[in-house]
Order: structure tokens, then sequence, then C-alpha cells
């Protein structure tokens, strides 16, 4: 099972030409991160082979208008695939205290 330990909140799953397999990103729920999986071998339902571990890969920073407000947790984290074609800069967004931010990572 691809999230044994978690629960997703949100997250996205898509084909990735950098690492070459189905990806799922995800934000488990009551967790401050953003985690990584890959299909083993790009079995994508996971049923021959599996999905690795998910780990956690973006930490998100809460906009410091929020330090005096209750909703302090982040919400709706996403990435966008499309953004670069390659895969290898990903861009991601999260909701906090009803306001968006973005940033984008770059694999090594």
């Amino acid at each position: 099972m691809i999230l044994q330990a978690y629960v997703p909140a949100s997250g996205d799953i898509f084909y990735s030409p950098y690492f070459r397999t189905t990806v799922c990103v995800f934000q488990p729920a009551g967790l401050w991160s953003l985690f990584i999986t890959y299909a083993i071998n790009n079995d994508m339902t996971g049923a021959k082979e599996g999905w690795t571990k998910p780990v956690p890969f973006y930490t998100f920073s809460i906009d410091p208008a929020c330090e005096a407000n209750q909703a302090k947790y982040p919400y709706a984290g996403h990435v966008y695939p499309d953004y670069d074609p390659t895969g290898k800069t990903m861009l991601i967004s999260w909701t906090n205290c009803n306001r968006v931010s973005m940033t984008t990572i770059t694999w090594k």
C-alpha cells in the first residue's frame, strides 16, 4: 500500500520525466511537509512491485501575517509538474491563513 502510515490531505500523481517513473507527491493530514514516493519500475498501481517508502522533501513556511491567527496550519499542498518540462524543477503551492504561497525546488 502506497500510504500505509499516512492519511493524505492533498496530493498529485504524475509521470516525471526527471525520475522516469510515476511519482506521488502528497501532504499528509496534520503535517507541515510534502512527501514524495515513486512507483517501482513505473508500476503505477503498485500491484506488482509497489511504491517506495514516502519521504518528506519540503517543509512549508508560515506566512508571518498568520502568526497571530489561530489558522497556522498549511493545507492544500500541490505540485505543478508541467512548470518545467524536464521535471528537474518543481513548482509547489500551499494555502495558509487564506493566502496562497508558492516556491520552486530543483532536484539534484
